[in-house]
């Protein structure tokens, strides 16, 4: 299809996280429409990065966090995606191809989620300075920072690209958007996390206030100064009138738009699908990927900056990405433990049953006669040793599968153990449903839950894993309360740092916009 792929390496597009999150409304906003304005905005998050082979070595060359608001979520929000952060490395080789390569992932993206029900695409187009990096922790010396009228125009030519291949309808910047829609309030404008227009607002209706302050102390002045003067009083509705006779305090939009004439050309609206016609339910299949380190950019390059990890040279780039790669292969092994269905210990080498639910036997006991009636699959943990099965047998699974069935495999399990809890059926049917309500049963009685149990400790991980998205305020599950609480404080801290750090990245975006 393209000619790039002739002369070009593997490429390989994954999606190294992708979890529930929501975005929280400013206080400023919901204080200024009381009870109009949701408290947040729920959308899926994902870390999108792509590798090529290079003499014989995978090397991450691209990498774009993204924000998927489907229609659960509220207008205006509804049916819409944001690029918050893209940034690349240029290691892609040929050079030659790298743009086209670059603009035929991100024609990708936006044709994926084209097929899955959304609407819209927002871009804030700026690209990041000389000393600020954005996803990949130092740039190459001879890469050269795009200036903002090029990196706009680099976004343009692949959305005119998108229109030719018909994936894109159209494009505008968000001033041109904001008018056509005839956007007269601020709670019509797309609210993203991170986003610029955020601190606009904030920033927008604290001014706002500020002058109401400036102009009531005025009215204030002015009436103390009259009644020295004159024995009159001034009725609390000449007070109430003189309030009213003040139109710009209250005008929030006019001072928007003042700044989106001044910014318009750094944030595109794509336009992806037809509004006005009838869609289905955004379906995305695709199971969620816990992962700490991808979880936001800021994790990442906080990871590569700590511990040096750098991607200014080609040698750099292949340790950085060996590196990132073994620690993504082995974050869910480290985590994870499974017990023997038999003798109840932890399993290191463990044989999963293919046909039964949620049965796995240690080394010792699948050796046990006589054996157990269907087939089963050998699981190492230990990434090195997994290598050496696959070496050894042509037709064994990946690594990547092997994840994605411990990930399968723990979905199973806290499906089972949310049955467990809710069942009320002396002879339930399904099979592991007797088996989770003992286990169930025994973290209530045991006494040492809090120290060496296997059992506790496996309970409490799947507990751990359910709580992070757990919306029920009286669920049973154990240890569900208490781990939700835990995790609301981690996120709040975790919140309070990325907002930090994102308040700095937008001072740092907003004053070379400036100057």
């Amino acid at each position: 299809r393209h000619r790039w792929t002739q002369h070009t390496s593997r490429v390989t597009i994954r999606v190294l996280a992708s979890s529930s999150k929501i975005c929280e409304v400013k206080p400023n906003l919901k204080k200024y429409y009381p009870n109009e304005v949701r408290d947040n905005y729920p959308y899926r998050a994902k870390a999108v990065f792509a590798f090529q082979n290079i003499e014989g070595v995978d090397i991450v060359f691209f990498g774009m966090y993204v924000q998927e608001y489907d229609q659960h979520c509220s207008e205006p929000n509804t049916r819409r995606v944001y690029i918050s952060f893209l940034d690349f490395v240029d290691f892609f080789q040929p050079q030659l191809y790298q743009t086209d390569v670059y603009h035929e992932i991100l024609i990708g993206y936006l044709d994926y989620i084209k097929q899955l029900g959304y609407m819209y695409v927002h871009i804030w187009a700026y690209p990041p300075s000389e000393d600020n990096d954005y996803i990949f922790h130092c740039r190459p010396a001879e890469q050269s920072v795009m200036e903002p009228k090029a990196f706009q125009n680099w976004f343009g030519n692949m959305l005119d690209k998108a229109i030719i291949e018909h994936v894109v309808v159209d494009y505008k910047d968000i001033l041109k958007d904001c008018l056509d829609n005839q956007v007269l309030n601020a709670l019509n404008i797309p609210y993203f996390e991170g986003d610029f227009w955020l601190n606009v607002i904030e920033e927008s209706i604290e001014k706002l206030d500020q002058q109401e302050d400036r102009r009531e102390q005025e009215i204030e002045a002015t009436t103390q100064m009259e009644d020295s003067d004159f024995d009159d009083h001034i009725e609390p509705e000449d007070l109430t009138d003189a309030k009213n006779q003040m139109p710009t305090c209250r005008d929030l939009m006019s001072k928007i738009y003042v700044t989106m004439k001044k910014y318009k050309k750094e944030f595109f609206v794509i336009r992806v699908g037809n509004p006005m016609a009838s869609y289905p339910a955004v379906n995305d299949t695709d199971a969620l990927i816990q992962c700490g380190l991808m979880d936001t950019r800021e994790a990442f390059l906080i990871f590569c900056h700590s511990n040096h990890y750098e991607f200014s040279s080609l040698r750099r780039a292949k340790f950085s990405t060996m590196v990132l790669l073994y620690k993504l292969h082995t974050s869910t092994t480290d985590n994870f433990t499974y017990n023997c269905n038999t003798c109840r210990q932890q399993c290191d080498i463990r044989y999963h049953c293919t046909v039964c639910e949620d049965l796995d036997l240690c080394e010792k006991c699948y050796n046990l006669e006589p054996k157990h009636e269907h087939k089963m699959e050998r699981s190492v943990p230990s990434i090195v040793e997994e290598c050496d099965q696959n070496s050894s047998n042509p037709n064994g699974k990946s690594i990547a599968s092997s994840q994605l069935q411990r990930q399968q495999s723990m979905q199973h399990c806290i499906e089972a153990l949310l049955h467990a809890v809710k069942c009320r059926k002396i002879n339930c049917i399904n099979r592991s449903c007797f088996r989770y309500k003992r286990v169930v049963q025994h973290t209530k009685e045991c006494k040492g839950r809090n120290s060496q149990c296997n059992v506790c400790k496996h309970v409490v991980f799947l507990s751990w894993y359910h709580a992070k998205s757990c919306m029920d305020q009286y669920c049973q599950v154990p240890f569900c309360t208490n781990l939700k609480t835990k995790i609301q404080k981690q996120r709040a801290a975790s919140i309070q740092m990325k907002r930090h750090r994102m308040l700095t990245t937008t001072i740092a975006r907003t004053s070379t916009m400036e100057s």
